[in-house]
C-alpha cells in the first residue's frame, strides 16, 4: 500500500451529532466532544471543519546555508525588502528576532528548547483537538527521527503529514511509517 491510499485514517469517522467514543487506528480513545460540528467551530449556521499543521519540529542553522534555501526564488536577493516575509535571514536566531513583537510576547523562543519546544505546541493542539476546536492535527516537514518521537509520546494523530513530492519519492522508512500509523500524506510542490 501506498501512503496515499492508505484507508486506514486517523479521522474521525463518527456521524454528525453523535457522542459516543472511537478508537483511532493507534487505539488511543478519541475524546467525544471531537464530534462535528461544535459550537467552537460555527460562525452563524455555517461549521468550520480546523485541521491544523505543524511545521519543522526545530530550526537548523544549516538551512540557510542549504543551496536549495539559498536558491529559491520566493525570497527576495534584496536586503532593503521592507517585508521579513520576504528577507533571506542567515541562521536560526537571525529569523527569530526579525518576528513580530506579538509573536515574542506569545512565549520564550523555541531556540531555547530545541528539542522539546514542538513537543509543547504539539500537546496544546492535541488539547484543541480534544476540545473540538479541531477536525485534525498534522505535522509538516518532520524527519523519521522526529516522527517517531511524535508516535511515542502522542495521544492524538498525527492525521496528516505535509510533505515535498521529494520527501514522498526517496524517504523511504519515513513513508513506510506514516502507513504503519495510518497518516494521510499531503503532497505540496508537486514539482520540486
Amino acid at each position: 500500500k501506498s501512503a496515499i491510499t492508505n484507508n486506514n485514517s486517523h479521522f474521525n469517522n463518527k456521524g454528525i451529532g453523535t457522542s459516543s467514543t472511537t478508537s483511532d487506528t493507534r487505539g488511543k480513545k478519541l475524546s467525544p466532544s471531537s464530534s462535528y460540528p461544535s459550537p467552537n467551530n460555527r460562525i452563524g449556521s455555517t461549521s468550520i471543519l480546523v485541521h491544523a499543521i505543524l511545521q519543522y519540529p526545530r530550526c537548523y542553522d544549516t538551512l540557510f546555508q542549504s543551496q536549495t534555501y539559498l536558491s529559491s526564488q520566493s525570497y527576495s536577493s534584496s536586503s532593503s525588502s521592507s517585508s521579513t516575509a520576504n528577507t533571506r535571514h542567515t541562521s536560526c536566531l537571525e529569523e527569530e528576532e526579525s518576528l513580530d513583537s506579538t509573536i515574542h510576547a506569545t512565549g520564550p523562543s523555541p531556540l531555547l528548547d530545541k528539542d522539546n519546544a514542538w513537543k509543547r505546541s504539539y500537546r496544546a493542539l492535541e488539547e484543541l483537538y480534544h476540545h473540538g476546536t479541531l477536525e485534525s492535527i498534522g505535522v509538516a516537514n518532520f524527519e523519521t527521527k522526529d516522527m517517531e518521537e511524535l508516535y511515542d509520546f502522542a495521544t492524538v494523530g498525527p492525521h496528516i503529514y505535509q510533505g515535498s513530492l521529494r520527501t514522498l519519492m526517496t524517504e523511504r522508512d519515513l513513508v513506510e511509517g506514516l502507513v504503519k500509523h495510518g497518516v494521510h500524506f499531503q503532497c505540496y510542490d508537486t514539482v520540486s
